[in-house]
């Protein structure tokens, strides 16, 4: 089956409200930035690209599993019900709940931070797709005549490089790479950090060019939030109300600049309900914590 890509809102129906798009680049059908596409961007190996789709409704473990069979894989979650994903170029999309499909453009790609017109050499992160082996990331680079800054603490499938702003928009067009930023000060200064992957859903990591996974708890323009609380599994090495104190303290200033509520809740897993565990291993969620520094 040929399939043919049009640019279109990966974000379900709040209330009746129109489908609305929660990408970085922009927030409206009409927007000039969500002209269709007909064909993969630049590819370093053939027989694969990289696609967002929207299903009709989020999909179980066994319409996961149905994807897989047919030659497509999620790599991370778009809400509401879309997804990024791998494709072989034969893939068959015959007979899915799928509701659009789009290729990335570009412009999707490229952080609003970076400067524009920038004909000077700064440090940029450039994250790849999962299913991108460190060869090809890498290949990519050397063949755009990028220099590669190696520093320790990069997560998988992200590298440094030093490039202008004509150069981060040649990348951005490669179907391999998923998303291009500044590099914070302190990796250019060569200061030690800690790595976040981002958020993180029932489907895998949110990919970075969402802007919001959802409407909010209580729905579009409705504030404050009210978020309930339970504690479970306390730590045996320290005091169980002292650890309390100090997460209630980290709430409160939370509570201060974004408006957001915490009260106790009666019973961990109710809904808009914080369950606050210190577990190890396997603790419930699909997540398993896998040992010391890992």
């Amino acid at each position: 089956m040929r399939v043919v890509f049009v640019w279109v809102l990966l974000a379900g129906m709040v209330n009746g409200a129109e489908p609305r798009l929660w990408l970085k680049s922009s927030s409206s059908q009409k927007d000039p930035a969500l002209a269709s596409s007909s064909s993969p961007l630049k590819r370093r190996k053939a027989g694969t690209y990289h696609l967002l789709v929207q299903f009709e409704n989020k999909p179980g473990p066994a319409g996961i599993a149905e994807l897989r069979n047919r030659g497509i894989r999620v790599l991370s979650h778009v809400p509401e019900n879309g997804f990024v994903v791998s494709v072989d170029d034969f893939a068959d999309f015959e007979g899915l709940p799928i509701k659009w499909t789009t290729l990335p453009r570009p412009s999707q790609k490229m952080s609003r931070y970076l400067v524009a017109d920038n004909p000077r050499r700064t440090l940029h992160v450039v994250e790849f797709h999962p299913d991108v082996s460190e060869s090809d990331q890498r290949g990519i680079l050397v063949d755009e005549s990028l220099s590669i800054v190696e520093r320790p603490g990069l997560l998988a499938g992200h590298l440094l490089v030093e490039a202008d702003s004509e150069e981060v928009t040649r990348l951005a067009q490669w179907d391999e790479v998923a998303y291009v930023f500044p590099a914070p000060e302190e990796m250019a200064d060569g200061r030690p950090m800690m790595a976040c992957a981002g958020a993180l859903s029932n489907f895998g990591f949110i990919a970075q060019y969402v802007a919001r996974s959802s409407e909010g708890w209580d729905g579009p323009g409705q504030n404050p939030a009210l978020l309930r609380y339970t504690f479970s599994s306390p730590l045996p090495d320290l005091p169980a109300e002292a650890v309390k104190l100090e997460i209630l303290r980290a709430m409160a200033e939370w509570s201060r600049v974004v408006r957001i509520d915490f009260l106790p809740g009666e019973h961990s897993g109710a809904s808009g309900n914080v369950d606050i565990v210190f577990a190890r291993e396997e603790h419930g969620d699909g997540f398993p914590f896998d040992g010391r520094g890992k």
